[in-house]
């Protein structure tokens, strides 16, 4: 959003300078005016990122950016007295997000929580009536409480089920938990929550003939669930690796959905990473996902997408490993979350 909004300011300041003085001078000094003079940095990196007027896809953010760009540089261009300030210019650009963003928000009632791990449980949310999202998408979940910390009153947790389903999120719980997950913890069925802002492109390909490679940690499968159950309803044959990393055995949630889905051509590799825990007669991976894990369980990997979900450091890892290897940045997704990571 920033580099497309800076890009455009660029473009047509150095075509204003063109039309009114014609100088390359005069280009290169209203560039050193534009960005020490002005407040067109601090316009970008904070007024235009506010999470609640952007729109929620990297595609209408690229749009919105251009559109912000180009009624912030009226003053410049001066076409016909069309003038804008910075003010709104941002109005003009909300308006585009507020007319393409969803308008989604939702009280639910909880219908039943369900301890999957030791410490994550399922939370499901009564499903909701012309609520159309991809799988993999999120939202922000609010949940009013009183004497609530510094972190507030809103997450945001992707969605785990697949559309067909009742509304599902995976939580891990850490103690000390926060404020939120502790009002989240005494939810009881029949009390409610507020779900909005759906946001996200962590999405499959439209083409389910295109290989993919999911690398999963600890409750980061969250997504890739809804992803598989929506190949299981949809009856969808894929080409589908699935790398789901855990600390121990009982850290490994969905099995159930990762059984059934191997009909559909989606072939999963456990791996656990506490190697003084292991469980007798283990014939799963062991150890921290690397280059070694990934040539023997994805050997043609660089022919792959790449989807990555987990907690921050795994996600970081990650990037660093398929970069080495060679994949191109194109063809790597990642969904992080800090919720997964922290209390």
């Amino acid at each position: 959003l920033v580099i497309v909004f800076i890009v455009t300011f660029l473009i047509l300041s150095t075509l204003a300078s063109i039309i009114h003085n014609g100088s390359l001078s005069a280009i290169l000094a209203m560039w050193q005016r534009g960005f020490s003079s002005s407040a067109v940095l601090f316009f970008a990196f904070v007024m235009l990122t506010e999470p609640l007027t952007s729109p929620t896809t990297k595609k209408l953010q690229g749009i919105y950016g251009v559109i912000v760009g180009i009624l912030y540089t009226t003053p410049l261009l001066r076409l016909a007295g069309f003038i804008f300030t910075p003010e709104m210019a941002l109005i003009g650009g909300n308006i585009f997000s507020y007319i393409v963003s969803p308008k989604y928000r939702f009280i639910l009632p909880l219908v039943n929580k369900i301890k999957i791990s030791p410490d994550t449980i399922v939370f499901v949310f009564e499903k909701v009536k012309k609520f159309n999202f991809k799988p993999g998408q999120y939202l922000e979940w609010t949940l009013p409480h009183k004497n609530s910390d510094s972190r507030g009153n809103r997450r945001y947790f992707s969605i785990a089920s697949a559309p067909n389903e009742n509304l599902m999120i995976a939580v891990k719980f850490y103690e000390p938990s926060s404020s939120y997950k502790k009002k989240l913890f005494s939810l009881e069925p029949g009390d409610e929550i507020v779900a909005s802002s759906l946001s996200g492109d962590f999405v499959l390909p439209q083409d389910s003939r295109v290989p993919l490679a999911l690398i999963a940690g600890g409750v980061g499968i969250a997504p890739f669930r809804s992803f598989l159950e929506d190949i299981v309803a949809t009856k969808k044959h894929v080409d589908i690796i699935l790398v789901f990393a855990n600390k121990r055995r009982e850290d490994i949630i969905f099995v159930d959905t990762l059984e059934k889905v191997k009909e559909f051509g989606v072939r999963t590799f456990y791996v656990l990473t506490d190697k003084e825990a292991l469980p007798v007669g283990w014939n799963g991976l062991v150890g921290h996902i690397d280059e070694e894990i990934l040539k023997n369980v994805i050997p043609d990997f660089k022919k792959r997408t790449f989807y990555v979900s987990g907690p921050q450091l795994m996600v970081q890892n990650f990037e660093k490993i398929v970069h080495d290897l060679g994949v191109k940045k194109s063809d790597l997704r990642v969904d992080f979350f800090p919720g997964y990571s922290e209390t």
